[in-house]
């Protein structure tokens, strides 16, 4: 059934049940099965479970999976780290070896609850806001003289930006060619313009991808190019695949947005983006760990970063058996971090938050201390966080609302691109750079904090003040989309 008013959902949810269903019913099955037998074929279940529930996610709701596609991606990477911790893997970072315990079929019943959540919450979402009109695309060259110069001056911009990156690179050596550690070079070169644009890459390739779909000509081809560009650059300066991935994902997200025929054969695609990434990246990874000189410890090492994704998670699974608890100093403390400007000062002071509590719980003091000089943290840790501090069943609510926050900063950034307003895309990108921080070390503070809701103050007065205009602006309330 397609919906003639939503044209980008192809399927409605009610199509599917007998999927669904099917679903849940082999994940109780997986659960009850890890009860009574410790294997490691189990998390391999888990593994394919957590893939065919995105995969039956993606046929129901493509466009909702595009906005969810790096939260789902980076539990994807979760889920393939538990095979191998549950295989035997060693992770040094918290001193453990992992042995078959049935942690990751339950933590695919957490997802479960987490990918069904949001997807729901994003597709109603997009359902009350106004679809977009593929028609505007051709405006831009009939009559949007406004986008085609933004746009225009954009991409002046971030060609200006990745210029001035590589003559950074160029003046003190790209950390992929020299062989010198990431972290280390970050602290020796100490320069601000670096920082902005290694932080703010995917925005700008995301500004490359809505580009890339609303123009054609030099325009298209001059996005397409930078995107590139700043992918080769962003190699050279030996960023990691999932800094990587976040870019790549940014771009395609107008991408498939914009174009709803795009959204057939879903999977497919996001497969081959999947399989050309890791063709990319894994031989960077391996130079970085210093395969030019030493294979073996290359090896060893990417073998050991295999566990570090899961890690966390494993071990809070391990420790944590309370249904229901409430660690009220741990809270009070998260409590004083979202109240506060500069919550990064609470969150590294006793009794920590998220990853940095783990941290200074599992580690050694050596180790810690070093990791802290470096900048370094664990990751992975809202998940595990959470249970730590309110056990099996009473994560479960403080979780949805975590989501249910994340899902109106995806539908703000969503709104942003069907209105093809870059300030609304700015404003939502900067929401979601916060809120993906947070989910993935475990910050509540960056998700729902001060700051958070300071800028989402401002963004409420910014719209009203939009509302008011086109209100007194007939000419102007024709034209809004």
């Amino acid at each position: 059934m397609i919906s003639p008013a939503y044209p980008a959902i192809q399927e409605t949810w009610t199509t599917k049940p007998l999927a669904f269903c099917a679903l849940i019913a082999s994940l109780l099955a997986l659960n009850l099965v890890a009860l009574t037998i410790d294997h490691w074929s189990l998390s391999f279940a888990a593994l394919v479970y957590y893939c065919a529930l995105s995969l039956l996610i993606i046929r129901t709701c493509p466009a909702a999976f595009i906005l969810m596609l790096w939260f789902a991606f980076i539990r994807l990477t979760t889920m393939i780290s538990g095979v191998a911790i549950e295989s035997g893997g060693v992770m040094p970072e918290i001193m453990m070896q992992g042995e078959a315990t049935g942690a990751f079929v339950r933590l695919a019943g957490v997802y479960t609850l987490g990918l069904l959540a949001l997807a729901f919450m994003l597709e109603g979402g997009m359902k009350l806001l106004k679809p977009f009109d593929e028609s505007r695309i051709s405006d831009l060259y009939n009559r949007d003289s406004a986008a085609r110069l933004w746009m225009g001056a954009l991409l002046g911009v971030i060609a200006m930006i990745c210029l001035w990156a590589f003559a950074i690179g160029l003046q003190h050596g790209f950390p992929l060619l020299t062989g010198v550690d990431r972290m280390l070079y970050w602290g020796r070169v100490d320069d601000r313009f670096l920082f902005f644009f290694l932080g703010n890459r995917a925005i700008l390739a995301l500004f490359l991808g809505l580009i890339f779909t609303v123009t054609r000509g030099r325009m298209k081809l001059c996005a397409g190019l930078l995107a590139m560009i700043m992918l080769a650059i962003s190699f050279l300066f030996a960023e990691k695949f999932t800094s990587i991935t976040v870019m790549v994902f940014a771009f395609i997200t107008p991408v498939f947005i914009l174009r709803a025929g795009y959204q057939k054969h879903l999977a497919s695609r996001l497969a081959l983006i999947g399989v050309v990434l890791a063709l990319l990246t894994l031989p960077v990874i391996l130079i970085v760990y210093g395969a030019l000189t030493d294979k073996g410890a290359a090896l060893d090492q990417l073998q050991t970063r295999a566990t570090s994704q899961a890690q966390l998670w494993y071990y809070a699974d391990q420790t944590t058996h309370e249904p229901v608890k409430f660690d009220a100093p741990r809270i009070t403390h998260n409590l004083k971090a979202m109240a506060s400007l500069h919550p990064e000062a609470i969150a590294d002071t006793p009794p920590y938050t998220g990853v940095k509590d783990f941290m200074a719980e599992i580690m050694d003091s050596d180790r810690y201390r070093h990791y802290l000089e470096r900048g370094v943290t664990l990751t992975m840790g809202t998940e595990s966080y959470l249970l730590k501090l309110f056990g099996w069943l009473g994560m479960f609510p403080v979780y949805i609302a975590l989501l249910a926050v994340y899902a109106l900063y995806l539908l703000y950034l969503y709104f942003g691109l069907i209105t093809l307003n870059p300030v609304r895309i700015i404003l939502a990108s900067k929401l979601l750079v916060w809120a993906n921080y947070g989910l993935n070390q475990g910050y509540v503070w960056s998700v729902l904090g001060l700051k958070p809701l300071l800028l989402i103050a401002f963004i409420l007065i910014l719209e009203l003040a939009l509302r008011l205009m086109l209100v007194k602006s007939p000419k102007r309330q024709e034209r809004a989309p």
